[in-house]
């Protein structure tokens, strides 16, 4: 055990991790601080997002036709708020707008005056409160609400181009009413985003802290000391142990850093409801019935198999590696490989849409793939770890 604790302190060198901080910090600000600061960006995405927060605050995971009702009553709150500054700004009378309806009617027209132009934008603007992207939000989520069990519902159960799966999944979502759970889309593309750049950063400072133990110490001939000894000929074992454990470490505390960094944009409070949503536009379904809390647990559980399995592989390069120059050569390629495979894996997982399904048509494959990255990792490290022991012992 303290040879091992010797091995993961070599891992945790102070430059390493001086180098593993600084690969964080600029490739947080380039890849994933835009998913933080412009998370509310833009009309009417920031609305949508608002009135979805507020959806679930109110009603829970789940909204009935009651409650749905109740809350489009907002409309006529904000039509009465648009009319107010209609009466309060004199360049709609200018142009002829008494009331939200003649506001309507001049904003369906396709040749509009400079003055008409300027009173519509009125009510898109700060003066006017915003009103009329709000108003365009509740259309928006009002459409959707009534459009799911029509057009993803409905056509798809009465299709004779729908896989069987597909059928069984989706009559169970119509008697089950899952559709009627509360996710907004844009929060839920916003975590995918996110969540696969953290994967490949994870993956990159796996890959760095882990692969130089190795080759280090073959490049200064130090392992010839080593297997002179009996408990030397296991040093290589006591390393991949020490990989595997730094792999575990190295991926826990990235998640609770940019985990916690990720909380800001306030989407947690959807945590227990379904992600098969008639908001969530993002996919047509789910395979199961899956909250966006069980989402990410799962997420976390496919990376730390993703992330350890990418630990051992660096292992399996790095013995075969002369140096770190060659080392690196070796493992650029590789990266780009684990790059690949998060963004599939990653991309809306368990989902009708993710691609591995849409490549074979069978569902699941996503945690299959993780796991196979995994064991043949394991599997190449415990014949180079069994081939080395005999080699020495001959």
């Amino acid at each position: 055990m303290r040879i091992i604790l010797n091995e993961i302190k070599k891992i945790w060198d102070l430059k390493l991790i001086l180098v593993a901080f600084i690969i964080s910090g600029l490739f947080y600000t380039i890849f994933m601080s835009n998913f933080i600061v412009f998370f509310k960006n833009g009309h009417s995405i920031t609305e949508e997002i608002e009135y979805a927060i507020e959806m679930s605050k109110r009603y829970g995971a789940k909204i009935t036709d009651a409650e749905f009702s109740d809350f489009m009553k907002e409309r006529d709150v904000l039509i009465s708020e648009a009319e107010e500054y209609i009466d309060k700004f004199p360049i709609f009378s200018e142009v002829g707008i008494y009331s939200f309806e003649d506001y309507e009617r001049i904003h369906e027209k396709d040749d509009q005056t400079e003055r008409e132009h300027e009173a519509i934008w009125t009510l898109l603007r700060e003066e006017g409160d915003f009103v009329r992207f709000k108003i365009q939000a509740l259309d928006s989520i009002e459409g959707r609400y009534h459009n799911y069990p029509l057009y993803v519902l409905d056509r798809a159960l009465n299709s004779d181009d729908t896989p069987g799966r597909e059928l069984i999944r989706l009559q169970e979502i119509k008697e089950k009413e899952e559709y009627l759970n509360i996710m907004d889309a844009y929060s839920f593309e916003n975590t995918v985003s996110y969540s696969i750049y953290l994967a490949i950063l994870t993956i990159l400072i796996t890959l760095v802290l882990v692969s130089p133990l190795v080759v280090n110490d073959r490049s200064g001939n130090i392992h010839l000391l080593q297997y002179s000894s009996k408990n030397g000929r296991k040093i290589l074992l006591q390393q991949f142990i020490s990989i595997i454990i730094s792999a575990f470490i190295i991926t826990t505390l990235l998640v609770l850093i940019f985990g916690a960094i990720y909380t800001a944009n306030g989407t947690f409070v959807f945590w227990n409801n379904g992600l098969t949503s008639f908001l969530n536009v993002a996919v047509d379904f789910f395979w199961f019935d899956l909250t966006y809390g069980q989402y990410i647990i799962y997420y976390i559980l496919l990376l730390y198999i993703l992330s350890i399995g990418s630990a051992t592989v660096a292992f399996v390069i790095s013995r075969f590696s002369q140096n770190l120059v060659v080392l690196i050569m070796k493992l650029i390629p590789v990266f780009g490989v684990f790059c690949l495979i998060s963004f599939k894996v990653f991309f809306k997982t368990f989902s009708n849409v993710n691609f591995f399904y849409r490549l074979t048509g069978l569902p699941w494959l996503e945690p299959i793939v993780c796991l196979f990255v995994l064991i043949m990792g394991l599997t190449s490290s415990v014949y180079i770890l069994h081939r080395e022991i005999k080699a020495d012992l001959l």
